[in-house]
């Protein structure tokens, strides 16, 4: 059987970066369920956002041992 771990976040208007503090949520979720390695896919929705060409990215990062 394969597991994955998907957090989902949009980011909206007015509302801080959600970065620092999903990653810490991420981390615990993956901890719980015995798992090293997780997705984590945020929604920019904020007006001032780029175009959607240039915020698309993927990044690997790894957190509290965890990637």
């Amino acid at each position: 059987m394969q597991r994955e771990a998907i957090k989902i976040k949009v980011w909206r208007t007015g509302r801080p970066a959600p970065l620092p503090q999903e990653l810490e949520r991420l981390a615990g979720h993956l901890e719980r369920l015995g798992m090293t390695e997780g997705t984590f896919v945020i929604f920019d929705r904020r007006e001032q956002a780029a175009a959607l060409p240039d915020r698309a990215s993927m990044t690997h990062i790894e957190h509290a041992g965890r990637a």
